[in-house]
């Protein structure tokens, strides 16, 4: 089983992708800040309560995931940040959707989108991660 740690560095590893290939494969950004966000939240999920995802998975499906939200972060930060969390995330998942897969959707007006969604999603559980280890 994947360890919380290995999502946390997945999570860096697919921020620092997203940056960087940012102003010449802004489509494939947008899928990366998705997948940054995703991966910091399954390490919340997976550190806090011994959350263990469905049979045969390492992590719990897109879709179930702002639930997961729902239901396991709300010890940690209020009501309006776990709905901003919610938001946010599901925002960047139809971002991530329609770069991947909607051909004539002109992605580069969203790519700030994507990059702000992210990195707030990224900064609440990095503090939720880092209130935890102290």
């Amino acid at each position: 089983m994947i360890d919380w740690r290995q999502w946390r560095e997945m999570s860096t590893e697919s921020l620092e992708a997203a940056r960087w290939i940012e102003r010449y494969h802004p489509r494939s950004s947008v899928s990366r800040y998705y997948y940054a966000a995703y991966q910091q939240v399954t390490a919340v999920l997976h550190y806090h309560g011994g959350l263990i995802p469905p049979d045969n998975r390492e992590a719990w499906k897109h879709k179930d995931t702002p639930d997961m939200i729902a239901a396991h972060f709300r010890r940690f930060i209020s009501r309006r940040i776990v709905n901003g969390l919610i938001n946010e995330l599901t925002y960047l998942y139809q971002l991530r959707i329609y770069s991947d897969y909607v051909s004539n959707v002109i992605v580069l007006n969203q790519v700030k989108d994507a990059r702000k969604s992210s990195l707030y999603i990224i900064s609440v559980c990095v503090k939720i991660l880092e209130e935890s280890n102290e």
